[in-house]
């Protein structure tokens, strides 16, 4: 023992316990275990534990080991096996573990103090404190008391019965005063198992059980009153009880009626088709799914007559081209008419072109080109267009426009692949069919837009058809359709832009109709057009009607002499640029200064 009290006080545990381990006294394997605790030696307690014969506190700390548990924790539970309570709170609290607070005051039977840890600390487990408590008044015959904190815990719709069942007349006046659908019913399933079907129906209707009203009052065939209640309640399953209960008394109207305000529509075509209410079918398969639409078209088109209301259900349940197709037999040109308005780009192609050839059989071409556009059928459409002079405005010209993707994209990638194969394997690059496809893909992209251009030139729609020859490549057409709507600012844009000498000619030839004399801006882009084109002998013309207008008009023939001076500066370099035309443009331009030394020498004489 002294050897045991030497190593103990110098915290070696090991040596002290191989001084004590062939020790039986209680005492001292408690003393050992209480060292462990402040060492954290939870292998050693477990023997001394053992030692002192308390099995269940050994096993307590043992599964607390095994669980993974901090050691804080696992601490915690054996300073609780060794009646250290503060040392056990201090280590929960030091984990922040309020919940295993809360239930160490219970098991001490400390409610004040648990309630006071749940309220402020742990409140997700307010309710269990509540009805761990119940459980606890329970049990000492505390009835009220335990009552008051199930309904705190929200247990009391289990509980409560079960405490007062041996009490009935006790259970009723509370489930009378707490006013709980949910117990109310409770209390009249109970009523109706004891064969009190009166009161049961009273308290089914307090709890708004709607079913089991209409259920007892079919029972006891009181079917008018079960009727009213179920008309003016909108209760799903008192309606289909009700609709069954038709079914079963061979009373199909009322039971179709019922079974669609259950909203079991299922049931309720089941019935119509059974007993060829027709009238009733259509309306109640548009209420149901896209499936029963289809099975309710396929009764009606069995039935003479009745191919409209097949029609209009093969349409709304989303078989379009059956519904075209029956209307196409049976000549229903209204439904046909529904039929198309509805049809979009996401549409079959095969149903939005028999619907085009509805649309031209009744001379509705705008709709019908839209149609062959949607279903990309481009060249029947813009054909359509040639044909019959369909209007274009710039949303169908748009809409006629084939969508030119990736063709560009594609050509240039299988392009580099060639290249790179040919290098590769050191041999010359051939055209493949894919390539020479795409090549004619984009040719033909091009002609159909040029297609659409004509078309809006024969209908005077200029500048739809500019966008087009522009989109198409064909920007000489492009700008012939801009000249034709005399509209300047974008003539001058479109010139600037184009970069092209035949466009700035054809800008600066336009320009020249216009008022030049009074507008400074287009005589500007006259002189830069002709610049930029290097049409020299255009702008030496341009100079010389200048002057005829400062000298005729103006009498000013200083002026006139400086622009016949510009012309002849142009024609001399028109004659450097074109040696085919040098001949005429030389007796041009002797012409030229002839008239020049005139105006000098009449200036002169002026002075």
């Amino acid at each position: 023992m002294i050897n045991f009290s030497f190593y103990l006080t110098i915290g070696r545990i090991d040596e002290a316990f191989k001084e004590i381990k062939f020790i039986k006294s209680d005492k001292v394997w408690e003393h050992m275990a209480l060292m462990c605790l402040k060492t954290r030696r939870l292998d050693v307690a477990l023997t001394c534990l053992g030692n002192m014969g308390n099995a269940c506190g050994a096993r307590v700390v043992r599964e607390a080991i095994e669980s993974g548990e901090p050691q804080e924790l696992q601490l915690a539970y054996l300073a609780i096996q060794l009646g250290l309570d503060d040392e056990a709170l201090s280590l929960f609290k030091s984990c922040g573990r309020y919940d295993l607070i809360n239930k160490f005051y219970q098991s001490k039977n400390d409610w004040n103090k648990a309630f006071e840890i749940a309220k402020d600390l742990d409140r997700i487990h307010l309710r269990n404190t509540h009805y761990h408590y119940a459980k606890n008044l329970e049990a000492n015959d505390d009835i009220e008391g335990a009552i008051k904190h199930y309904e705190i815990s929200h247990t009391n719709y289990e509980e409560v019965p079960r405490i007062l069942i041996n009490n009935s007349k006790k259970l009723e006046s509370y489930i009378k005063k707490d006013q709980d659908p949910k117990m109310m019913k409770w209390w009249a399933q109970y009523l109706e198992s004891h064969g009190d079907i009166d009161s049961a129906l009273r308290f089914y209707r307090q709890a708004s059980d709607y079913l089991s009203v209409v259920r007892l009052l079919c029972r006891d065939k009181k079917i008018e009153e079960a009727r009213q209640l179920a008309e003016s309640c909108n209760d799903n399953a008192a309606c289909y009880h009700l609709a069954r209960y038709y079914e079963n008394t061979s009373d199909p109207k009322n039971a179709v009626h019922f079974f669609a305000k259950a909203h079991a529509y299922n049931s309720a075509i089941r019935i119509a088709k059974e007993n060829r209410m027709t009238d009733q079918l259509a309306n109640l398969a548009l209420m149901a799914g896209e499936s029963d639409m289809l099975e309710a078209a396929r009764f009606y088109e069995q039935i003479s007559g009745q191919t409209d209301k097949a029609v209009m259900l093969y349409h709304k349940g989303g078989m379009v081209g059956k519904a075209m197709e029956l209307a196409f037999e049976t000549q229903q040109l209204t439904a046909l008419n529904l039929i198309a308005k509805d049809l979009n780009e996401n549409s079959e192609p095969r149903i939005l072109e028999r619907a085009a050839t509805f649309y031209a059989k009744t001379q509705q071409y705008t709709s019908a080109i839209k149609l062959l556009a949607y279903a990309k059928n481009y060249e029947a459409a813009i054909k359509f267009c040639t044909d019959y002079n369909v209007p274009l405005d710039e949303s169908t010209a748009e809409l006629l426009t084939p969508p030119k993707g990736n063709l560009i994209v594609q050509f240039t990638l299988k392009l580099c692949v060639k290249f790179l194969y040919s290098i590769l394997l050191n041999t010359p690059m051939k055209k493949s069919s894919e390539i020479l496809e795409l090549i004619n893909d984009t040719k033909k992209w091009c002609q159909m837009l040029q297609e659409i251009a004509k078309c809006c030139v024969i209908q005077g729609n200029y500048y739809s058809a500019a966008k087009k020859y522009t989109q198409a490549g064909n920007k000489i057409e492009a700008m012939r359709c801009l000249l034709k709507t005399g509209n300047t600012e974008k003539i001058i844009f479109f010139a600037n832009t184009a970069r092209n000498q035949d466009i700035y000619i054809l800008a600066a030839n336009y320009l020249q109709t216009l008022d030049w004399k009074s507008d400074e801006n287009v005589l500007n882009n006259i002189v830069a057009l002709y610049s930029r084109s290097n049409a020299f002998g255009h702008l030496a013309g341009f100079y010389e009607a200048c002057a005829k207008a400062e000298i005729d008009d103006y009498r000013d023939y200083e002026k006139g002499y400086m622009a016949l001076n510009e012309a002849n500066r142009c024609l001399l370099k028109a004659i450097e640029r074109n040696a085919t035309e040098e001949e005429r443009l030389q007796e041009r331009c002797e012409t030229l200064r002839k008239a020049i030394m005139d105006i000098k020498k009449f200036i002169q004489l002026q002075k």
